[in-house]
């Protein structure tokens, strides 16, 4: 079986431009799947990437049912953008001195909406990378470290 995992860095960056350049080629099926992997690093939306990559969704169904750690490719493309947003969380921290709220990590990540900067923000919360403390309805969520520091001053 063929390991596909150094895909994910390496060969989406190198097919990105792929259809763009080669619009009258038609891609192999690997290609493809690489491309789409690509738009979901950059976009971090699983339809916007299927429309930008020009893969139905049917067929990204397909790939992951047979081809074997394309899923697990998919989960990777997810954690590296999951970690996008937390480097743009704490960088905004740095500069503002809050937490960005929903519609800012939306826009300044250039997600498609509020529901997939909700959707990552959950992921970080249930890792344990950021904590939801309930405070305010725009920014309820902060940081650990700025939570212990917090308390550190009590």
């Amino acid at each position: 079986m063929h390991d596909t995992s150094a895909h994910i860095t390496a060969k989406p960056a190198a097919y990105a431009g792929l259809a763009q350049h080669n619009a009258g080629t038609a891609l192999t099926a690997h290609q493809r799947r690489a491309v789409f992997l690509a738009r979901l690093l950059e976009l971090g939306d699983v339809a916007k990437a299927c429309e930008a990559a020009g893969v139905p969704r049917t067929t990204l169904e397909s790939w992951k049912q047979h081809h074997p750690g394309f899923k697990s490719q998919m989960r990777q493309t997810r954690e590296a953008t999951t970690d996008r947003v937390l480097g743009y969380i704490k960088s905004a921290y740095r500069t503002h001195g809050n937490f960005p709220t929903v519609r800012e990590i939306m826009a300044g990540m250039a997600l498609s909406s509020t529901s997939m900067a909700i959707c990552y923000l959950r992921m970080l919360e249930e890792g344990g990378r950021i904590v939801n403390c309930g405070t305010d309805a725009q920014r309820r969520y902060t940081l650990p470290e700025v939570l212990d520091a917090l308390k550190g001053l009590r």
